[in-house]
């Protein structure tokens, strides 16, 4: 049991990893990672971040790790009285570039949930004010040079975003008398595909298609998100708070031809990720 009173929490940081085989590892609770009872009232939340560890490029799986709660990550009990949080952010880390030899492929982005509080449990808040956090999502890795044989060579993923003031994800969460301004989610960018091998000479052996674009990931309510479990608001204002979708991954070029064989074809742009729930 965490009672906390009277505090300022400034500028702390929860960072993952890459020392899984370049798998990134989570980033949770920048300030507080709460497991158990926990009460805080009258304290300040600010600059604090959680941050995913980045995918580096190997011979196996890139993806990034993901990001939960730029102060606070709760998966018990939480009651906040009387507090602001005010520029704190979760970042998802970003997808590892494809290579030729191994995955050619680029990772995907991770996710990032709640810039001020992330909650899978049971959560209230009163009194509180959430103001300039936000939550970004991983980039997708970039595709790999692709040729004849392997032109798999595509981005990866954007990473999504998830509420940029709270978000949960499971549980119960009820908020009360509070204020959500100008926090925000933006979705990663998504990966560009990698260019396709260029037509040898002497050969009847065309050049490689690019990879396609990566699809840019989803930025989901920029004030209060609610992914799993039950919401109760009463007497809030959300005013101001945005969300972006993360831009589109480009097609890598085509490989060039040669006076033997044609070129390759570009790749498909990737989408940009979808816009929803602002406030």
């Amino acid at each position: 049991i965490l009672f906390v009173g009277d505090s300022v929490f400034i500028k702390n940081r929860a960072v993952g990893t890459n020392a899984n085989a370049g798998i990134g590892s989570t980033g949770s609770g920048g300030a507080i990672y709460n497991g158990g009872m926990l009460s805080v009232s009258n304290s300040l939340f600010i600059g604090n971040s959680a941050t995913g560890g980045d995918g580096l490029p190997n011979l196996g799986d890139t993806w990034a790790g993901d990001s939960y709660g730029g102060a606070i990550y709760n998966s018990d009990s939480a009651s906040i009285f009387n507090c602001t949080f005010s520029s704190n952010s979760a970042s998802g880390g970003r997808g590892g570039a494809g290579v030729s030899n191994g995955t050619q492929y680029g990772g995907s982005g991770g996710v990032a949930s709640g810039g001020g509080i992330c909650n899978s449990a049971l959560l209230s808040i009163f009194n509180t004010t959430f103001a300039e956090n936000s939550v970004l999502g991983g980039a997708g890795g970039d595709g790999s040079p692709t040729d004849y044989y392997n032109p798999i060579g595509n981005g990866g993923y954007g990473g999504d975003a998830n509420g940029g003031g709270t978000s949960s994800s499971g549980g119960d969460t009820i908020i009360v008398n509070s204020t959500f301004f100008n926090n925000s989610a933006t979705g990663g960018a998504g990966g560009g595909g990698g260019k396709g091998s260029d037509a040898l000479p002497n050969s009847r052996t065309p050049g490689g298609n690019g990879g396609n674009g990566g699809n840019g990931g989803n930025g989901i309510a920029g004030g209060i998100c609610l992914l799993a479990g039950t919401i109760n608001v009463t007497n809030a204002t959300c005013a101001v708070n945005v969300s972006l979708g993360g831009v589109f991954g480009p097609g890598g070029a085509g490989g060039a031809p040669s006076w033997s064989a044609p070129g390759g074809s570009p790749g498909l742009n990737g989408t940009n990720g979808l816009v929803e729930g602002e406030n």
